[in-house]
């Protein structure tokens, strides 16, 4: 059975070329997921600040992922592009902790998952 999952992209809006950024990402993190033979189940962008997650995309992920139970991973290639704010980021770790779901940064090979302690 493949592992389930959803691709998260951000950049934010002072890059050039966001849309390069994003594409870049996705790319990486398919390319991760056919060597790993993980099943992409949806993908989410945002062009926006990494500071907070009050982000359209990434709030359609949670519900998403609140929704497929299925879903074992979300994929980033680097943390940042998950957060910018250590405090807002160890608080939604949590959540994703609480939904069952690991975090997984293929370019850092850093992963969070639901039975680490964060605390």
């Amino acid at each position: 059975m493949k592992t389930k999952a959803v691709l998260y992209l951000r950049c934010a809006v002072l890059e050039n070329k966001p849309n390069n950024a994003i594409l870049m990402q996705e790319k990486t993190l398919e390319d991760f997921c056919r060597k790993e033979n993980f099943e992409i189940v949806n993908r989410f962008a945002d062009i926006c600040s990494g500071s907070h997650f009050r982000r359209k995309e990434w709030q359609n992920l949670l519900k998403y992922v609140e929704l497929n139970k299925s879903i074992d991973v979300i994929l980033i290639t680097h943390f940042d592009r998950y957060s910018r704010n250590i405090s807002e980021g160890i608080k939604m770790t949590k959540i994703l902790q609480a939904l069952g779901v690991t975090l997984y940064a293929t370019e850092q090979n850093f992963e969070v998952t639901a039975k680490q302690d964060i605390n």
